[in-house]
């Protein structure tokens, strides 16, 4: 970008104006670049904090013996060891 420029402007900037331009650079990407990714970490502690999720499976069209099967999947995770677990499940309630 700097040849460039130079190119532009004969005998306007040194080569030494270079750093100028970088520093330049680098305040306007912080201020006008693209977005950056906003990160929270997270402390996880033993035995404290578990996630769970339902998941319609319906739109995978399992068929078993030629029929739709409708079932939901639940997902189990303990958060700071990511010991996991799952099974089917016919709906998010206890009731049959």
């Amino acid at each position: 970008m700097f040849d460039y420029i130079q190119w532009r402007n004969p005998g306007k900037y040194q080569d030494n104006q270079l750093r100028t331009l970088q520093r330049h650079i680098k305040i306007w990407r912080a201020l006008e670049g693209p977005a950056k990714e906003v990160y929270f970490s997270q402390i996880h502690i033993p035995g404290r904090l578990s996630q769970s999720d339902f998941t319609s499976m319906n739109d995978l069209m399992v068929m078993i013996k030629g029929e739709h099967f409708k079932h939901l999947y639940y997902h189990f995770v303990l958060t700071y060891s990511n010991w996991e677990t799952g099974c089917l499940c016919f709906s998010e309630s206890f009731e049959i």
